[in-house]
């Protein structure tokens, strides 16, 4: 599932299952498998959903911040690449900065930038550097954050089926014991 109205409809709905699973949904014939404990339990679970859906939120916020600034780095101007500094020295002896950049896979060159000797020209060359070396650092923060999206995303969703699985059996056939654990059962040996 991808943007920003993932958050709220996946904790909506993982806090209504789970309420329903671990309290309103136990039959009563069996409710000598809920203790106090779980009981208490459950009354934690709607904080710790609300706690996830605030990190969501505070994660697509910082998401939304470095897509701004990587828009304002790209209005700015930048170079295609970092180059490395290269001064150099002219015929009649005054030294001015050429920017190196890295070899070109599709031609093999390296490209070469005269930036020149006017300090004015050698702080917006730098500035762009700058500029270019901050996009690379939040573009790779964001692939990392959606990496993480990505994984959380999966983990919720695995846990809201699983309980929608277990609601499903619990309403439905509303065993006493799980057969795993029932000592008469000799067949299952899980």
């Amino acid at each position: 599932m991808s943007g920003n109205n993932f958050v709220p409809m996946v904790c909506s709905d993982l806090v209504t299952a789970t309420a329903a699973t671990m309290v309103g949904a136990v039959p009563k014939e069996s409710s000598d498998l809920v203790t106090e404990d779980d009981l208490r339990r459950s009354a934690i679970v709607p904080n710790v959903l609300q706690e996830i859906a605030d990190h969501f939120t505070a994660l697509a916020a910082l998401r939304a911040e470095w897509q701004a600034e990587i828009a304002s780095l790209e209005a700015a101007g930048m170079y295609e690449a970092i180059p490395a500094e290269s001064w150099e020295t002219r015929n009649g002896g005054g030294r001015y900065l050429r920017l190196v950049f890295p070899t070109d896979r599709k031609t093999g060159q390296r490209r070469k930038l005269y930036v020149g000797a006017y300090p004015s020209a050698i702080a917006e060359a730098r500035a762009k550097v700058e500029r270019r070396k901050r996009w690379e650092e939040l573009t790779r923060n964001l692939a990392r954050l959606a990496h993480a999206l990505s994984m959380a995303e999966r983990e919720l969703t695995a846990t809201e089926m699983g309980l929608r699985l277990a609601r499903r059996e619990l309403v439905t056939n509303a065993p006493t014991r799980s057969p795993a654990f029932d000592p008469k059962n000799t067949g299952h040996r899980w």
